[in-house]
């Protein structure tokens, strides 16, 4: 395995499913920190900022949260791949997260003064 040299999309790839692992083993700094590689190998994805957004409001920091977030591309950039976060066609992906984690984001930013 050495050997392997994964082009930026099996690294992105592969950071998502670090951040996932260390999110499940209550390691937030190091989810946060893979969702940082992630982004560094695919820049224009949303899927890392949002992950970082979440985790970051999870743990209170909502400014930090809200950073996060304002780095989030809604169109994409004129230099991204056609396919602008590759986690959208990764079959199995993790939608099924989507509704609890923007409900959850929502919550904690109207429950602010």
């Amino acid at each position: 395995m050495a050997g392997l040299r994964p082009d930026a999309r099996q690294a992105y790839l592969a950071a998502l499913f670090l951040a996932d692992a260390y999110e499940r083993q209550g390691r937030v700094v190091d989810a946060i920190a893979a969702y940082g590689v992630a982004q560094q190998n695919w820049p224009g994805a949303q899927s890392p900022s949002l992950g970082i957004a979440r985790l970051r409001a999870l743990s209170g920091d909502h400014q930090a949260a809200r950073a996060a977030l304002a780095s989030v591309h809604l169109d994409r950039p004129p230099d991204a791949p056609e396919r602008s976060d590759p986690w959208m066609g990764y079959i199995g992906a993790q939608a099924w997260r989507l509704p609890s984690g923007i409900a959850a984001l929502q919550a904690i930013f109207e429950a602010e003064p």
